[in-house]
């Protein structure tokens, strides 16, 4: 399931290709690098959101371009896409996201996974190409085991006395979905399923984007460095 993968990434498009108009599709993208914690040794910010470019930043970066394609390629096949990531993470103003968000009409759902059963607040932003998306709160359990509270955050002082915040344990296991979360998506895509494919008709017969990209956004070797395609398409034709 690793998209950076030259079979992780084929395997996700073959996935893609083969869904039904209507389907659904997920995606979740890695957001350790992309979240508020980690901007100290990513150097990420709105103005330069692709940060360091080392090390796992970079992979981020490779991991958004390649999203990016997935999701023109589930909205061009009329399939019902939703792409999660934590409240305040820079992952949109990725240029390749920016670029789908420029073509296609998106909207952002906020919600709180705690409602769905997690054990945690954990603010998200929920993005879709369907405005049906903001009715995912219908969807909420109507009664949740009492959870108790954990900390995503730890709060500390350095030994220069400069307070910082880090982490905790329990955010590795903040990314596994509740299953009420899986329910209510796909009940939420199953209400709306008529709705979806219609969209889907109707996209397919404008083919018109919702605004022009520019000569950069355009340009078929910026999509093919920034997602790192080469050795994609070397793997495809071997």
């Amino acid at each position: 399931m690793d998209i950076t993968s030259d079979r992780g990434f084929t395997l996700s498009l073959y996935s893609l290709l083969n869904t039904k108009r209507g389907g659904g599709c997920t995606l979740a993208p890695v957001c350790s690098s992309w979240v508020f914690v980690s901007r100290g040794s990513t150097h990420r910010t709105k103005a330069s959101p692709l940060g360091s470019r080392k090390g796992s930043t970079e992979v981020g970066n490779i991991m958004a371009a390649r999203v990016a394609i997935l999701l023109l390629i589930a909205a061009s096949r009329g399939i019902f896409w939703i792409l999660e990531q934590p409240k305040g993470s820079l992952f949109e103003f990725h240029p390749q996201i920016q670029a789908v968000f420029t073509l296609l009409r998106c909207y952002r759902k906020h919600i709180h996974m705690r409602d769905f059963g997690a054990g945690s607040q954990k603010p998200t932003w929920l993005y879709s190409g369907h405005r049906y998306v903001d009715d995912i709160n219908s969807f909420k359990p109507p009664r949740l085991p009492q959870a108790r509270k954990t900390a995503l955050v730890d709060h500390y002082v350095d030994s220069k006395g400069v307070k910082r915040i880090k982490g905790s344990k329990a955010m590795k296991s903040s990314q596994s979905y509740p299953r009420q979360f899986g329910t209510a998506v796909a009940r939420l895509r199953t209400r709306y399923l008529t709705r979806v494919k219609k969209d889907a008709s109707n996209l397919l017969k404008t083919s018109g984007p919702v605004r022009k990209l520019t000569k950069r956004q355009s340009s078929f070797n910026v999509w093919v460095n920034a997602a790192s395609l080469t050795s994609v398409i070397q793997y495809l034709s071997s």
